[in-house]
């Protein structure tokens, strides 16, 4: 899931994969939080499109 915003006019990835398979959230350069129920994991999807596609 790539979002670009205007602030960061260069893609960059919101969710990282770890090593052991698990997806986790990327909430600023090098800040990850690992995530492990997927309904938390689409819920903050979602709360990131709509947060990262306005204009604040």
């Amino acid at each position: 899931m790539i979002l670009t915003t205007n602030r960061h006019p260069q893609p960059r990835p919101v969710f990282s994969q770890h090593q052991d398979g698990r997806q986790g959230i990327i909430i600023a350069d090098g800040i990850n939080i690992p995530l492990q129920n997927s309904s938390v994991m689409y819920g903050m999807q979602t709360l990131l499109a709509c947060y990262c596609t306005s204009d604040l």
